[in-house]
């Protein structure tokens, strides 16, 4: 069972292993021609947080991904 402050309801917190992605390192990789997986493994990151991240960061830039950009 779980017990919710009330005065934190409205407050999520990342699990304690969560950790802060800098999207201009992956933004720099990108730019350095590799692939996501590839991204992933220099930053010991999940390919999934990966992709997570650049979609975020061209929804931003207003730039739509294509399938064969995906490496």
């Amino acid at each position: 069972m779980r017990v919710i402050n009330r005065r934190n309801a409205g407050e999520t917190t990342p699990p304690s292993n969560a950790r802060a992605v800098d999207v201009r390192q992956v933004l720099q990789r990108v730019n350095e021609g590799l692939a996501y997986e590839q991204i992933a493994a220099r930053l010991a990151l999940s390919p999934r947080v990966v992709l997570g991240e650049l979609s975020r960061a061209y929804s931003q830039l207003c730039i739509r991904m294509k399938r064969e950009d995906i490496k």
